[in-house]
């Protein structure tokens, strides 16, 4: 799990406008310019299909499978947002964006996803947060 414990849910391509909001906050959060190329979490689009947009995010799954081989502190490379691109071969479910020879890894904005903010279809949302009580809350985007 990410941060916290948390995750970010993707809800179904239905729901995804495709208006790429959450790329753009995300490379002006991480840093500094709007730039969807330089963003952990990428709108992929079935043109060829379905039509659908398919948002992609790492999924902070529990088996890490992308740092396996390597001897890191897992809990710090979870908060780091730029990893080495060997990582993002690694992932089975493709989910590490790379761009000039870097891997973009959703770092979940230290806990406060940006991209959960600006996503007013709901397509995204954070998950894993417990409520007090032992239920698992998810707070979706506004």
């Amino acid at each position: 799990m990410g941060v916290g414990g948390l995750r970010i849910r993707v809800a179904s391509s239905e729901v995804c406008s495709g208006c790429r909001l959450c790329e753009i906050v995300c490379s002006l959060y991480h840093l500094g310019e709007v730039n969807p190329r330089l963003a952990a979490i990428h709108v992929v689009k079935d043109d060829l299909g379905t039509s659908m947009n398919n948002p992609r995010v790492c999924l902070q799954c529990k088996d890490k499978t992308c740092l396996k081989g390597e001897e890191v502190d897992e809990k710090a490379e979870m908060s780091a947002f730029i990893w080495p691109v060997g990582r993002a071969q690694k992932c089975p479910y493709g989910a590490l964006h790379v761009h000039n020879g870097q891997a973009y890894h959703c770092d979940l904005c230290g806990g406060d996803p940006r991209c959960v903010q600006v996503c007013t279809t709901g397509a995204i949302a954070v998950a894993g947060k417990e409520d007090g009580h032992g239920k698992v809350r998810e707070r979706e985007g506004s």
